[in-house]
Formats: structure tokens, C-alpha cells, sequence
């Protein structure tokens, strides 16, 4: 079955769409808003379809997200009843090719003079302008558009990103292909921002492959998935590093203690491992930890040394807004 979209192929997690866009847009959309439309179109002597040709053909995808997407707005604006919808054949998206003169795929709409049209965009577009419909208006695609649909672009986005890096550097776990996932850059580590970009995503794989879970914190599948990059790979530093950020941003103290003291197992003197120790174990009351620490940040760094001390006596927010004018 040919899955062509408006932007490539969709591959990986395309039965989700299928199944769940399917049932639960499809069928309730057809059910609640298209009968009341119906009644609107009969009533007002609007659109009316013929019984042996409707007004357009639309050839479109049942794993294509950009097709459900044009589906959901033809139940709103109450166009499916004039719109026969096709699964088309490679054969027939070849044939499609062949009449407009380039690569055809889904979702097509056909005319009834035999003309094509493709993008889906490009298609809600012209059918609102022609039937006089508001697509900004248009509550259930609005719904659709930001949740579901954002959702499975932004997950088919980072799985894709995912399945290519593992088939460019041979078989890694799947914390190495997370972290690899995170690192957008590809500088060897994952920042603040970068971790922040992956939360949602990192959300959307651990449901893809356990089914959608009520959590009380955000941020526990990235704290799973740094559990599995460490398991895996016990003396990755930045494995440590993105653990160290992680656990700072979520207030996980333990976790904090522990990523910093692996870093400065394997990366003695470590400013930012020690400058973040310093700061927790002098805020949690540490104070024999934090004489030690101390004594380790002067040891490898008299300058960072002496400008934590003055910001640890000039209170916590400048001493935070110092911490990001470091980088850390």
C-alpha cells in the first residue's frame, strides 16, 4: 500500500495513525457532525450528491497523517457526502503521475473534469475558499491539528531520526539512540535546550511502545531513558552530564549527587559537577559534603572557587543567573 505524503514517506509508527485517527476522528466526526450537516445542507437546498457521481474523488492514505488531516476537515465543513474517498494502488498513484505530469501521492483530490490537486494544505485551502468554509474556525481540525496530529508529526519526526543513526553506526540500545536523537547538533552532548526540545518526544516513544501512561512528573521517561543510557554504557560522561541537567531542571536531588560524582569519577576537577554540588549540598544543609567539594572546585580552579563563594553570599537568584552566564 503506497503511503506517500505531502512530505515523503511515512514509515514507522504508521499503524497507530491508522488505527487510532481511523476510529476515533472517522467514525465519531461522521456520526455527531455529518448527519446535522446533511440536515443543514437538505434543508437549505446546499450541496447535493448525485447518486452515480460525486462532486470529488479523493485518493488518500489510511496510514497518511496529511490524509486523516483532510478528512477531519471534510467531515467538519460537511463535504464528505459530495467526496468518494479511494485507497489508491501504486498503479493508480502511477497513472495519477502520468495525467499531471509529476510524482502523484496522497492525498489527491480528482475533479470531475478530471483535473488533479495535491497538498493537503493546498486542497483545505481551495475547498474553503469554493464552499465558503473558515478552517480557522473550525473547532474539531483546531483540536485535531495541535493535539493528535502535532503529536504524531513531531514522534514519525524523532523515530525517523532514531531508526537513520542506528542504521548509520550498526546496532546501538536504545539509550544510545535516544541520546543520539537529543544530541541535534551532533556536538557528543546533549544541552538544557536540546533536552527540553526531546521531553515531548521522549513522552511519545516510551507510549508508542507501552501504550499512554499517567505520570505525575514530566519528567520521568527521560529520567528512564538516562537509567537505560547509563546502564548501558557506565562510563559515558555525557551520559552523566545529561543526567546532571536532568535532575537539576526536576529538583532530583539524589540523582544530581550521584551524576555528579560519576562525572568527577571519570572526569576529575569537572567545573560544572563541582560548581552544582557545591551550590545543592551549601542549599540542602551538606556541610561536611560541601567543604569537600569546596576544597576540590580550589584545587581545579581558584577563579571558579572564589566567584561561587561571593555569589553564595550574594544569595541564590544571582548566583543562578551567574551559573547560566557560565554556560552551566
Amino acid at each position: 500500500m503506497p503511503v506517500e505524503t505531502d512530505g515523503g514517506a511515512i514509515g514507522v509508527g504508521g499503524m497507530l495513525l491508522g488505527v487510532g485517527f481511523g476510529i476515533v476522528i472517522g467514525f465519531g466526526l461522521y456520526h455527531v457532525r455529518f448527519r446535522k450537516q446533511r440536515l443543514r445542507l437538505e434543508c437549505s437546498g446546499g450541496l447535493k450528491r448525485s447518486a452515480s457521481k460525486p462532486i470529488y474523488v479523493l485518493y488518500a492514505g489510511p496510514r497518511c497523517p496529511y490524509s486523516i488531516k483532510l478528512i477531519v476537515f471534510l467531515a467538519e465543513a460537511g463535504l464528505l457526502e459530495v467526496t468518494q474517498i479511494v485507497h489508491p494502488t501504486q498503479q493508480d498513484l502511477d497513472k495519477i503521475s502520468a495525467k499531471m505530469g509529476k510524482k502523484a501521492g496522497v492525498p489527491t483530490l480528482k475533479f470531475n473534469d478530471d483535473s488533479y490537486m495535491n497538498e493537503s494544505d493546498h486542497i483545505i485551502d481551495y475547498l474553503a475558499k469554493t464552499h465558503g468554509k473558515n478552517r480557522l474556525k473550525m473547532e474539531v481540525l483546531t483540536m485535531f491539528l495541535s493535539g493528535m496530529y502535532r503529536d504524531y508529526m513531531d514522534m514519525h519526526s524523532k523515530m525517523y531520526d532514531i531508526a537513520s543513526k542506528i542504521g548509520t553506526h550498526g546496532k546501538l540500545t536504545s539509550g544510545c539512540a535516544w541520546f543520539k536523537a537529543l544530541d541535534k547538533d551532533g556536538d557528543g552532548n546533549v544541552s538544557l535546550e536540546e533536552l527540553l526540545d526531546g521531553l515531548n518526544v521522549t513522552r511519545l516513544l516510551a507510549e508508542a511502545r507501552r501504550g499512554a501512561i499517567h505520570e505525575d512528573s514530566k519528567w520521568v521517561h527521560a529520567v528512564e531513558q538516562t537509567d537505560e543510557l547509563i546502564r548501558d554504557n557506565p562510563n559515558f560522561v555525557e551520559g552523566y552530564r545529561l543526567r546532571l541537567i536532568l535532575a537539576t531542571i526536576s529538583d532530583n536531588y539524589t540523582m544530581l549527587f550521584d551524576a555528579a560524582d560519576n562525572i568527577l569519577r571519570l572526569k576529575p576537577g569537572d567545573h560544572q559537577s563541582l560548581l552544582l554540588k557545591a551550590v545543592y549540598c551549601k542549599s540542602l544543609g551538606k556541610t561536611a559534603e560541601f567543604e569537600e567539594t569546596m576544597k576540590l572546585m580550589e584545587a581545579s580552579s581558584a577563579t571558579i572557587s572564589n566567584a561561587t563563594k561571593s555569589l553564595m553570599e550574594q544569595g541564590h537568584l544571582l548566583m543562578m543567573t551567574a551559573l547560566l552566564d557560565l554556560g552551566f
